[in-house]
């Protein structure tokens, strides 16, 4: 018995020592995706989530890895579970995939919990912007503005979105701040469409 008891306490220990927490696989994970082991990466998150099913981002990161491999649903998934968890994730690979309909519901969501989320509000009008809603998109991005001045891309998507509404210039007066702040893609409409305004 005290020779079975010994031997229970070494594996208890040995397996005790050498537990990885759900931390430590999140971040071997981290490493696995930003070498572009994405199947690497997923198996390591997916026994972070094992071991804490509330762990948020490794929701966010595995459904980041499901994308770069193809499973856009799986994808979808992992960033719903993560909303579900913490609306704040609201910004989810839905706006990656073309469901923009949906990124806005869920943004929604988001908003409704935490308004002062700032990225909410930027991803929301993204997605307007998609949609061909740009007055909508423009009243995003401005309040996003409001909410995290440092938000600087939000000129360059309220500058696309006065375009399209034929306030050209706004939108170059928006690009142009949008350039002063180094978005350089800004800087290449301004050249192509603000020439003569």
């Amino acid at each position: 018995m005290r020779k079975q008891l010994l031997m229970f306490i070494v594996i208890f220990w040995s397996f005790y020592c050498h537990a990885q927490t759900a931390f430590e696989y999140y971040n071997i994970a981290l490493v696995k995706y930003n070498l572009n082991d994405y199947k690497g990466a997923i198996s390591d998150l997916d026994k972070a989530i094992e071991i804490d099913p509330e762990y948020a981002v490794a929701h966010i990161l595995r459904g980041a890895a499901k994308y770069q491999t193809g499973d856009f649903q799986g994808a979808v998934d992992d960033n719903t579970r993560a909303m579900e968890i913490d609306p704040r994730y609201s910004r989810a690979t839905r706006l990656r995939i073309s469901d923009d309909r949906g990124v806005i519901s869920d943004i929604d969501s988001g908003v409704q919990v935490d308004p002062r989320f700032a990225i909410a509000y930027y991803n929301r009008g993204l997605a307007r912007l998609q949609l061909g809603d740009n007055a909508g998109s423009f009243a995003d991005h401005t309040r996003a503005l409001v909410i995290d001045p440092e938000l600087f891309k939000a000129y360059h998507y309220m500058g696309m979105a006065k375009f399209r509404l034929g306030d050209y210039t706004e939108a170059c007066n928006l690009w142009r701040k949008a350039v002063d702040h180094g978005h350089e893609e800004s800087y290449e409409l301004l050249m192509d469409l603000c020439k003569f305004i």
